[in-house]
């Protein structure tokens, strides 16, 4: 197997504006109807229950700092970090973008599996089964990954670079950052588009947003006063096309 130090690495919480109202994004492959930022895990499993709501891939985004770039965002790219593979088809690396994958690595957590970008591949000279070392800033030691699947390229994902597992292995080296791994970000597929679009202009309010605010003092604040106050939370909500 082929060894390749990788990425030095910083985790953020990704807290993205762009802009007033729901936002559209074009797809070529529309594995999901809308990206979801600044939720909490309470957030997912209520979305993940709601009738309208087929399917929910939740993650955490760790961002990357690339080698020789500076600290703008043109030097940075994200590994999404979720708790388990399922529901990969209602993400940027879904079937239809699949180059290459072995399932028994993918299954196998001691293999530390991660999925990869074509162009990731490509930068570092990676095929499936090869190692990849992570260098990161919070340790000593480089995270070490095996390369499970290899997805196409498409320019809109073109910042989520992998998909990695919250592993004990990212658990205990970022033990400082475990609270910010309980914030999630979402990918949603609906069986009524009309439904979950009314639900997240209506009622849904990405609790990251009201960090601080008990639940006691957002349900008391009537929802026209809460959408004004919180002029800007939609803005957490992309719509794919």
């Amino acid at each position: 197997m082929k060894k390749r130090i990788g990425l030095f690495c910083l985790i953020v919480v990704m807290l993205l504006v762009t802009g007033c109202g729901i936002n559209e994004n074009k797809t070529q492959h529309k594995a999901f109807d809308y990206y979801v930022e600044c939720t909490t895990m309470e957030d997912i499993e209520t979305l993940s229950q709601k009738a309208f709501v087929e399917s929910v891939f939740s993650f955490t985004l760790l961002t990357f700092q690339r080698p020789g770039y500076d600290s703008s965002m043109m030097g940075q790219i994200a590994y999404l970090a979720v708790p388990s593979f399922d529901e990969l088809n209602t993400s940027p690396f879904n079937s239809d973008r699949l180059i290459a994958e072995d399932t028994s690595i993918m299954q196998s957590e001691d293999l530390h599996p991660i999925l990869i970008s074509e162009s990731l591949a490509k930068a570092e000279n990676l095929s499936v089964g090869d190692s990849f070392y992570q260098e990161c800033k919070v340790s000593d030691v480089p995270l070490e990954f095996t390369v499970a699947g290899i997805y196409r390229h498409e320019p809109i994902y073109a910042q989520f670079e992998a998909v990695i597992l919250i592993s004990e292995q990212i658990l205990t080296v970022f033990s400082d950052k475990v609270d910010e791994l309980g914030y999630t970000n979402a990918y949603i597929k609906s069986t009524d588009e009309g439904q979950l679009k009314s639900y997240l202009d209506t009622e849904f309010v990405p609790h990251l947003v009201v960090k601080g605010m008990s639940k006691e003092e957002i349900v008391a604040i009537p929802r026209e006063e809460l959408t004004v106050y919180y002029a800007d939370y939609v803005t957490h909500v992309t719509q794919m096309k």
